[in-house]
């Protein structure tokens, strides 16, 4: 049976490079940069940031982040290695987030996604999130879907 740990790890470590290429690679296919908002690696190592690494027996296969807002908190930066998903990655994650913002007392997560990533579409939808309209800081455009959860 595998077995997922997942854990800070700093994001700058360059051990998690080929990962967030693929990340940035992944969430800009098929959009106009101007609509891609996936941070650099820079910006998940602000101290708003609560940046996680998911690895599955050793092997780093995801990679997601809370950032905290002013009562709220957004999911960014989620990805899981291709050859790693079905295997609970994503949802081990997105739990582990969960967690970490009951933990700083934030009740409402929120996130952003493009409208070609179905497969995450359908995945949050299972876990509880629902559609809003838009929120800041993204400015309108054709290609982005938003969605919240609140927690209890």
């Amino acid at each position: 049976m595998s077995s997922i740990k997942i854990g800070f790890e700093n994001p700058e470590n360059p051990d998690l490079a080929a990962l967030h290429d693929a990340r940035i690679a992944f969430n800009f296919e098929g959009y106009d940069p101007a609509d891609c908002f996936t941070p650099p690696v820079s910006a998940l190592a602000a101290p708003d940031m609560r940046f996680r690494v998911a690895r599955l027996d050793g092997v780093v296969t995801g990679m997601a982040a809370l950032r905290l807002d002013d009562g709220w908190g957004e999911i960014k930066a989620v990805f899981i290695d291709p050859a790693a998903r079905g295997c609970g990655v994503a949802r081990a994650l997105m739990e582990h987030l969960e967690n970490v913002a009951l933990a700083e007392e934030v009740r409402l997560l929120r996130l952003e996604t493009g409208n070609l990533h179905t497969d995450a579409i359908e995945f949050y939808s299972r876990l509880g999130w629902v559609q809003i309209p838009r929120f800041d800081p993204y400015p309108e455009n054709d290609t982005s879907l938003y969605y919240e959860k609140a927690l209890s």
